[in-house]
């Protein structure tokens, strides 16, 4: 054999490239080319996750039920948003029932005041003045 002489297998043309037996590994990401433009875009996915996040801090609930709504039919159509999506219903659901919480807590704060003021007195009459 000399240094011209090419490597091919027996019963290849030299044209035929060689190729290699790897096996394939069954749970490898698909790949796709490089080349290949990426898979749609999370517009769902984005638009839960800003609704839901600026539904907390102005009280909208017009923006929670859309982050829910926009959520939901992201995880349905946007597989690659769909962590954008959990959390755009999670946050839509705090901005739409929030308040409860803030209210449960507000009256907790409030009533043992007013139960103390009941009881010593305040009011129309009370104290005497």
């Amino acid at each position: 054999m000399t240094e011209t002489t090419s490597l091919h297998e027996a019963g290849t043309t030299p044209d035929e490239p060689v190729t290699a037996s790897v096996p394939e590994n069954p749970y490898a990401a698909p790949q796709r080319p490089a080349d290949a433009p990426a898979s749609g875009t999370a517009g769902f996915s984005i638009a839960s996750l800003v609704l839901g996040i600026a539904a907390i801090p102005t009280g909208w609930w017009i923006a929670s039920v859309l982050a829910i709504v926009f959520g939901f039919l992201a995880r349905s159509r946007e597989p690659q948003g769909r962590t954008m999506a959990n959390w755009g219903i999670a946050l839509g659901f705090v901005g739409a029932f929030g308040w409860i919480v803030v209210a449960i807590l507000g009256l907790a704060f409030v009533a043992p005041f007013a139960l103390w003021g009941a009881a010593l007195g305040w009011g129309p009459g009370g104290f005497g003045w």
